[in-house]
């Protein structure tokens, strides 16, 4: 109580001081306060409950407890929490006011276990139940739960979740009732607040903030470094707490470090044999299982295995670190290696069209839209789920992204330069090695070339210079994918994906244009699936009616859903003839029709999955973005630019706020939870200050 009185006058005296002196960064320090009076007085509530009233505690020593379905085992002096058992530790002579329950106990052969408290009270002679919660070892603030109940509580039941995948052992040290919450001060919670706060505020009264963005103002830059940075470290604790996930690749890398273009594993004779091996159908019916009988998503051709994905990103990364060491490149840092370049390319690229076309808009615009392009472009649910697939993903982004960079820097300025479009066609065509999808996003790249060869021949210069440094690294990689395909499939042309073991037989596919309402839908506007627990939305699989066929992989909703500044699009028809900057609009446009284009063969040729999104987002984001700086850039009303600031910045927040977490955060199937509960459950006490 006295500590509760001395940290309440410190912050009354701190205000009425700070109210009385000027100085230069008063209001830095009144929202630091302000911050730390939140994380003290209103996140610690629950602390404050129980320290401020003197509850009755009762410990094992005087109530009565019966286990009820739990084996003690005498050789782990742990209770066996058995598969479909309905475990459950029932607590009588409880008759005091219930404010919280502590479970002091650790799981032997498991990380965590589920759990909830039933009750009664005076308006409950049954049994109750309260929201489940989750006991993680070593962690004191999964072993509280919190009460608010009326009245006296006779009784008191704590159930296990007994639908597990093993038996538990778990060791119960001690249960008490009423034992104080220990105060917890977060200092990860109060940076998050203090940075987002600040962000805001300046956007509002910094002059830094305010003013165009000039390359050479030293604040400026220091700013965006710190942003770049910020993301970069987010996205590397995503990776470092990411499991290891091999898959096929040991076995693909394997085959290329000693020049081979198939597997060596040999497929089985049951999967051969078959009259059709890639109808999955069939292969079920046969009882052929996945990663089991055969390598799922392995390709097909000539009784051997093969591997559709690129093989640039093995070549760069994973093959020269196997010959060289022995070992493999964990795949949750060959997708890091690949994201950080992305960030650093995407970063680069909204600069310079910045400064090309926005000279005169305030900075503030600049850092919005690194901080939505970035966080909406779904790094983080890719890096959080590492697998192979997304391992070539990444890498044929990080080549897209840094090949439309160098285009936009070939024409910086006046005069086209040369070697910076022939390091955007290079990268551009080394882009379609890691992934041929990535094929589209030279089709940003067509109206720059045909403008300056058009330039060229009328100046009759140069000609064949353009032709050779922007060409020739199309050939050369065109050639040499031609030559792999060739050799693996007969066929120039033939990427694997036609031989691919998956849920479908590609060669079969029709009547995909009727798929495309469905996918766009699903693709890009499927609402979430909300729930009341943290991380507050659910996966989905099902899809809109469609009567055939679609794929539809674990999603959480639509990306325009994530991205709520896509929605901005929709004024680009009738910004057409009211903007000054034609340049930035066609920018935009091509981006976005760009976009839509990869989004719908995607859907056709594969359909809706979380992950294929990353493809396009990115465009839909810049293309968004420059929609926004060119509707602030044409209006006068000064009024109406606040008012658009202010939506601007709860938009940008909310995709940073929600990409956080569903995919840094929860990922696909929730690998944090499951592998580093401490992490995950760490973050949601943070945010669910409440429970």
């Amino acid at each position: 109580m006295l500590g509760f009185i001395l940290v309440t006058l410190l912050f009354i005296l701190s205000f009425c001081i700070l109210h009385k002196i000027q100085f230069k960064y008063k209001s830095i320090v009144k929202i630091i306060l302000i911050i730390l009076a939140i994380e003290v007085y209103v996140f610690n509530i629950n602390s404050y409950r129980t320290i401020l009233k003197n509850y009755d505690k009762k410990d094992s020593s005087n109530l009565n407890i019966e286990m009820k379905n739990m084996e003690y085992d005498e050789k782990t002096k742990a209770y066996i929490i058995r598969k479909n058992s309905n475990p459950s530790i029932i607590l009588e002579g409880v008759d005091t006011e219930v404010a919280t329950v502590k479970i002091e106990a650790n799981v032997i052969n498991a990380d965590k276990v589920k759990y909830n408290i039933s009750y009664t009270d005076k308006t409950s002679s049954e049994f109750r139940e309260l929201p489940s919660k989750v006991l993680v070892n070593e962690m004191e603030r999964s072993k509280y739960t919190t009460c608010y109940l009326s009245g006296e509580s006779e009784k008191l039941k704590i159930n296990f979740e007994s639908d597990l995948e093993e038996d538990i052992y778990l060791k119960i040290n001690e249960i008490t009732i009423n034992e104080k919450i220990p105060f917890n001060f977060s200092i990860t919670r109060v940076m998050t607040l203090l940075m987002i706060t600040v962000l805001i505020y300046g956007m509002f009264k910094w002059d830094l903030m305010k003013k165009p963005y000039k390359a050479e103002n030293i604040k400026q830059e220091l700013f965006l470094i710190l942003t770049v940075v910020i993301f970069a470290i987010i996205v590397l604790w995503i990776a470092v707490t990411t499991p290891r996930m091999q898959e096929i690749y040991e076995e693909y890398v394997n085959a290329l470090s000693q020049g081979e273009a198939s597997l060596i594993e040999e497929p089985p004779k049951e999967l051969t044999s078959l009259t059709n091996p890639y109808d999955y159908t069939l292969r079920k019916k046969a009882d052929i299982e996945a990663n089991d009988e055969y390598i799922w998503d392995a390709t097909l051709y000539n009784n051997k295995y093969y591997v559709y994905f690129g093989a640039l990103p093995f070549l760069l990364l994973p093959v020269p670190i196997k010959i060289l060491t022995g070992s493999y490149l964990q795949l949750n840092y060959g997708v890091l290696i690949f994201n950080e370049i992305t960030i650093i390319s995407l970063v680069g690229l909204i600069k310079l069209l910045y400064k090309k076309y926005f000279k005169d808009l305030s900075f503030r615009y600049l850092i919005l839209a690194i901080i939505g392009i970035i966080s909406g472009s779904l790094i983080f649910w890719i890096t959080r789920r590492p697998h192979i697939y997304e391992f070539v993903l990444s890498a044929g982004i990080a080549f897209s992204t840094l090949g439309i960079y160098f285009m936009f820097k070939a024409c910086e300025k006046e005069k086209i330069r040369y070697k910076y479009m022939c390091l955007a066609a290079t990268c551009l065509a080394l882009s379609v090695a890691c992934r041929p999808n990535c094929l589209f996003a030279s089709l940003i790249f067509i109206p720059l070339c045909i403008k300056t060869l058009i330039n060229n021949i009328k100046e009759k210069r140069n000609i064949l210079k353009l032709i050779l440094l922007v060409g020739l690294p199309y050939v050369v990689v065109g050639i040499s994918l031609m030559i792999f395909n060739y050799v693996r499939f007969d066929n120039i042309f033939e990427f694997g994906m036609n031989y691919q073991l998956t849920v479908n037989d590609v060669r079969n596919y029709a009547h995909r244009i009727f798929a495309i309402p469905v996918g766009i839908f699903t693709q890009l506007f499927e609402l979430p699936v909300t729930t009341n627990e943290f991380p507050f939305f659910t996966y989905q699989y099902d899809v809109m009616p469609f009567f055939g066929y679609y794929y539809k992989e674990a999603m959480v909703c639509g990306l325009f859903i994530l991205n709520p500044i896509n929605y901005i699009l929709i004024f680009l028809i009738g910004l057409k003839k009211k903007v000054k900057e034609k340049q930035a609009y066609n920018c935009a446009l091509l981006f976005t029709i760009v976009g839509f284009i990869i989004s719908i063969f995607n859907v056709m040729k594969a359909g809706s999955l979380q992950r294929y999104s990353m493809d396009f987002a990115w465009m839909l984001n810049i293309a968004s973005y420059l929609t926004l700086f060119l509707i602030v850039s044409n209006i006068k009303s000064k009024e109406i630019k606040k008012y658009i600031l202010k939506i601007s910045i709860g938009v940008t927040i909310f995709m940073l706020f929600v990409n956080f977490i569903v995919g840094g955060v929860c990922g696909e199937n929730n690998l944090l939870e499951k592998i580093y509960p401490q992490e995950f459950y760490n973050i949601r006490y943070d945010i669910c200050f409440w429970e």
